[in-house]
């Protein structure tokens, strides 16, 4: 944790000017005349930055020349207090897919990721990968991944997360390999995993290995033993990378993201032979999409709205192998159309930054809601209370209301919350 700024008498009267007579609209050329006049530019700058218009409402230019001509000025202030800035100054560019800026901001989170982990340098990896930009991806967590494991600072081994795009990345490699019959870069993978601390005597690791060398269609043979539920979802697993880069062309990476989801344990409970594996009740499957959404700094709602955006291409794929049949499969499709509109209601403020998944694979699999780029256009810049309107017309029809209104009713009943009087969507 940073220790409290201390202000001067200079910077405690700069600070009652700028927000107790300077008008708002005013406050950005101000900022950018105290740049060309400071020697070195105080962090206050870029905390009062973040009260103009210009950062409020996202004006990219603007933002981008002030960001730059800071770090220029003083770089050692402006690796310490990036975060904020490069974070808005990322989401707009991806959403303008400008990959020069993409590459510099980036930049700037690898000089000091440890300072910006919470605010933007995680979240930048899940746009680098929902975005589509692998190669950039693996550079970024290739660099970010060791200052952050060195660090006292943090908690909860928050480098795991990029050492695992390295490691899926050098897995699919090998699948490449076992799926011609060689095996001979097997051991050199497994001393260079170990790098990464990965544990190579790992019960998973011949489970692993087995899967990768067998044709796709012998999925038809698995069998999903629920006394070793571990090692069947694990198998699973791995045959979707398999799946997805044979029907779809993308990476391990991108595929274990969409997947991964479905190792939440709570998904499982309850199941009997009323109720498949697979069919995940409404209300269970929206409680547990909350209850990992941490809307702190919006930490992984970004990661999250693209996980659930990509559970169709999950379904899609069990229901092709036979693993949910129907009716099932469509209950399923309902319940998921369900969550993303849900979903998407939940991030309205930001929901302009999820125009990645009109790029995305399986664009007319059932599950998938029609949303084009122009959808993504006319939410941006818009208040939450427009968005959310958006949301409710364009999404209006969609099947299974009645079914779904009735899982929520009955599993708020039995919770004791039911509220007759509030509306569910």
């Amino acid at each position: 944790m940073k220790s409290p700024k201390k202000k001067t008498k200079n910077t405690e009267a700069l600070s009652d000017y700028f927000y107790h007579v300077l008008p708002e609209r005013k406050r950005f050329a101000w900022l950018m005349q105290q740049l060309a006049e400071q020697d070195g530019p105080t962090s206050e700058l870029i905390d009062w930055l973040l009260e103009t218009p210009e950062y409020e409402n996202g004006d990219y230019e603007a933002i981008v020349q002030f960001a730059d001509r800071f770090a220029l000025l003083n770089p050692e202030a402006y690796k310490e207090e990036y975060p904020f800035v490069e974070r808005k100054l990322l989401d707009l560019a991806f959403y303008r897919k400008d990959k020069v800026r993409i590459r510099k901001s980036l930049e700037a989170l690898i000089l000091n990721p440890v300072s910006g982990i919470d605010v933007v340098v995680r979240k930048a990896l899940y746009q680098l990968l929902y975005h589509g930009y692998y190669e950039e991806l693996l550079d970024y967590a290739a660099a970010v991944w060791k200052p952050l494991s060195a660090s006292t600072k943090l908690l909860f081994s928050p480098e795991y997360e990029f050492i695992n795009m390295i490691y899926l990345d050098k897995l699919e490699k090998q699948y490449d390999l076992l799926q011609k019959g060689d095996t001979s870069a097997w051991k050199g993978f497994l001393k260079e995993i170990k790098v990464l601390g990965y544990a190579v005597d790992d019960e998973r690791i011949p489970i692993i290995h087995n899967t990768l060398k067998q044709d796709i269609s012998s999925i038809s043979e698995l069998t999903m033993d629920w006394k070793k539920k571990e090692e069947s979802l694990l198998i699973l697993n791995i045959y979707f990378l398999m799946y997805m880069k044979e029907q779809y062309h993308v990476p391990f990476m991108f595929s274990d993201t969409v997947f991964n989801i479905m190792y939440t344990e709570d998904f499982y409970k309850g199941r009997s032979s009323k109720r498949p594996v697979f069919f995940i009740p409404y209300p269970v499957l929206d409680h547990q999409i909350a209850q990992k959404t941490d809307f702190t700094f919006d930490i992984n709602v970004l990661e999250m709205f693209g996980k659930v955006w990509g559970l169709p291409l999950v379904y899609d794929f069990l229901m092709k192998f036979s693993l949910i049949q129907e009716p099932w499969y469509t209950l399923m499709t309902q319940n998921l159309a369900w969550l993303k509109k849900d979903m998407m209601k939940v991030v309205a403020d930001s929901l302009w930054q999820m125009h990645f998944v009109t790029d995305w694979p399986g664009q007319d699999i059932p599950g998938r809601l029609a949303v084009t780029s122009d959808f993504f256009d006319q939410v941006m810049g818009r208040d939450y209370s427009e968005t959310i309107e958006i949301i409710s017309w364009q999404f209006q029809h969609l099947d299974g209301q009645e079914r779904i209104m009735d899982e929520i009713k009955n599993d708020q009943i039995k919770k004791g919350t039911y509220r007759p009087d509030l509306e569910m969507f």
